[in-house]
């Protein structure tokens, strides 16, 4: 058995108020098949960079950085990776076939 994703099933608590993280919105993250699709996205990663500035506020989440600093450090290295890396080589021992 290997896990692909997870599912959260229930009815929120009243008691406890929570408020639903803004999305990315599609132009950024739909491309078909174009060219130059990071050049005509960069207004919309900065108007999203101030959305989740204001969410993190509201949620009192304590965020240092933007949004986007934090998703491109993620990424920045191997080690930022935290092991991710190395997923697509556990797959293939555990004998997933992968395209």
């Amino acid at each position: 058995m290997f896990a692909t994703f997870g599912l959260c099933v229930g009815w929120p608590d009243p008691a406890t108020p929570a408020s639903i993280k803004p999305r990315l919105s599609q132009e950024v993250v739909l491309h078909h098949e174009r060219y130059g699709a990071f050049e005509r996205s960069v207004g919309a990663i900065e108007a999203y960079d101030r959305l989740m500035e204001r969410f993190y506020a509201k949620e009192r989440m304590g965020v240092q950085g933007s949004w986007s600093r934090h998703s491109a450090a993620r990424v920045e290295s191997a080690q930022a990776l935290r092991g991710r890396d190395r997923l697509r080589a556990a797959l293939l021992s555990m004998g997933f076939g992968l395209r």
